[in-house]
């Protein structure tokens, strides 16, 4: 018993005195120990060679390991997918960078799909791409994180444009590794043994298990014949 659904999302506080990150901030190689003991855990917790338990960065994580875009923002190789909305109606592109140099403006004024594809919000997403530093673009880790998030690349001038948890970032890579090839070839496998028993289902003419689900939510379905029986009844005497 428990939780099922877990997320962790690692900060970078700001020094006071503002030039680099504040003390108490978390390190990279705690990032690192943590979120491998984590995945040990994790991995203790498997039933049938499958998870039990979500977490949302392991989650995103097999999306890449099975050929699918993650869909966590921080994995991809740009953000601008989320809008955040303050209190007062301002409207930000991401909830760690509610600051005036990234109003986008107001839905008291403004229209959400206008916001999100403004050119301001675009810049923000490009910004995760631009000026990646040579170390993170010549990385073999680097299509699993795409540098990381950007709020945790630029606030300390002395990570030089990498994420102050990339070393972390790396030895949770390379220790997680064979563990998500492995799990990426039970998902695989899982997948096509789902699609042989309906394509089986489909040829012999029994409902597929997307026809069953439409019949039971009352949805039509390519199994249907859209003719209506009538009842007939007795009439009494």
């Amino acid at each position: 018993e428990g939780y099922d659904f877990l997320q962790f999302i690692p900060i970078v506080e700001t020094h006071a005195e503002g030039g680099q990150a504040a003390p108490f901030s978390l390190s990279s190689e705690a990032f690192g120990e943590f979120f491998c003991r984590i995945l040990d855990r994790w991995v203790q917790d498997f039933r049938d060679g499958m998870p039990t338990v979500s977490v949302r960065w392991f989650d995103s994580l097999l999306h890449t390991y099975v050929g699918l875009k993650a869909p966590e923002c921080p994995m991809d190789e740009t953000c601008g997918v989320y809008l955040a909305v303050e209190h007062n109606g301002d409207v930000y592109p991401c909830d760690f960078f509610v600051e005036p140099a990234w109003l986008l403006g107001n839905i008291h004024r403004d229209r959400l799909d206008h916001l999100l594809n403004s050119e301001k919000m675009t810049r923000f997403g490009d910004w995760k791409k631009r000026d990646l530093p040579e170390k993170c673009q010549a990385c073999r880790w680097y299509p699993r994180c795409f540098g990381g998030c950007t709020k945790d690349r630029v606030k300390d001038p002395r990570d030089q444009g990498l994420s102050h948890f990339c070393d972390g970032m790396i030895r949770f890579f390379e220790h997680a590794d064979p563990i998500f090839r492995r799990l990426a070839e039970r998902w695989k496998k899982r997948q096509q043994a789902m699609a042989d028993a309906e394509r089986v289902r489909s040829q012999s003419g029994a409902p597929t298990r997307q026809a069953a689900a439409n019949a039971e939510s009352g949805q039509p379905h390519s199994q249907t014949t859209g003719t209506k029986r009538k009842r007939s009844r007795r009439k009494k005497k």
